[in-house]
């Protein structure tokens, strides 16, 4: 036999087995409804004929017929197993039930295992589908099978994570150490990158705003200078040597605002240049400051309420139906 003819062989035999299972179910699920005494007395009173017949030859000898299903189902199932062992399909040839468990549990004739061959179904139109010879995702039924599963997960999903979040929320208030824990743990350990990140943030910011405000801090410096020597006594005492006061006040005036502002300029330089000391300074600022805040109580509220309120937030996202905002 070729390799088309064992394809449509076993073709066959998954549309038969899918076939057998689906009467199977639908006889469960009828004898299942026969068996209410309402629905018994409608056949009876109405098609008398078809509850005779289906009393006597189906109902009355149900489970029977169910163990009859139960054997094609059960012999099917050893077939496969054997051939998977046959052809080393697992690496130890009891693996297979593991692998088909549901079709395992689904030969079991008990109501509750029984629903389990459905599953069945669903694998073989899996299978047809890999091997090309249907295109589901084109059917109707595949895109209502898609909308309706995803706004199943999202719900569940929404939910287990929503009460997830309202856990933590109980966690904080309940006065667990969490601010002291996110400091001695999280935060910690990274002072060095956040002082050398915070340095680097002030030498940008100074270049920026020195270069832009430069004019304004010498006519500043300039003005400040001026009314402070203008004001000096001993200045003032400068100026009333005859000839030459007004030009030593003049040129003394000049001197001080070069000295004062040359004095400024290089400070703003050496900070965009060499931000080392003042790296190292909010370092040792950072270890003090992080051995007095891990027990602040007030710290402690304020980050409670902003973990709180972080987490409303998220909830409130959460919470939004996305299905619904897709659909409209």
């Amino acid at each position: 036999m070729n390799k088309n003819n064992k394809l449509w062989l076993a073709v066959a035999m998954d549309v038969m087995m899918i076939a057998l299972i689906l009467v199977n179910i639908n006889l469960i699920i009828f004898d299942s409804f026969f068996s209410i005494h309402v629905i018994s007395g409608f056949f009876q009173n109405y098609i008398p004929w078809f509850f005779e017949f289906y009393n006597t030859n189906i109902h009355q000898h149900f489970a029977v017929i169910d163990l009859c299903f139960v054997a094609i189902f059960l012999i099917e199932f050893i077939a496969r197993w054997a051939r998977a062992a046959y052809r080393k399909t697992y690496d130890k040839w009891y693996f297979f039930p593991f692998f088909f468990w549901y079709d395992a549990l689904g030969c079991v004739p008990v109501a509750g295992f029984r629903w389990l061959r459905l599953i069945r179904i669903f694998s073989l139109l899996i299978r047809m589908q890999k091997l090309g010879l249907v295109n589901w995702r084109k059917t109707g039924f595949y895109s209502y099978f898609v909308r309706y599963s995803n706004i199943f997960i999202e719900e569940i999903s929404d939910r287990v994570i929503v009460k997830a979040l309202e856990g933590l929320k109980d966690e904080v208030a309940k006065g667990n150490p969490v601010t002291d824990e996110i400091i001695r743990e999280v935060v910690k350990p990274q002072s060095q990158q956040l002082m050398k990140w915070m340095s680097h943030r002030i030498q940008m910011v100074t270049a920026k705003m020195y270069a832009n405000r430069k004019d304004d801090i010498k006519r500043y410096v300039d003005e400040r200078l001026n009314d402070a020597v203008t004001k000096n006594k001993q200045v003032k005492m400068l100026g009333k040597i005859p000839v030459v006061g007004s030009q030593v006040t003049g040129l003394l005036d000049q001197a001080i605002r070069d000295i004062v502002f040359s004095v400024i300029d290089g400070l703003f330089q050496d900070l965009q240049d060499n931000n080392q000391p003042l790296t190292e300074e909010l370092t040792n600022i950072s270890s003090e400051l992080f051995t007095l805040i891990e027990d602040d109580k007030e710290l402690d509220t304020i980050i409670e309420n902003i973990i709180n309120q972080s987490i409303d937030i998220v909830i409130k996202q959460v919470e939004i139906k996305e299905w619904k905002t897709k659909e409209n």
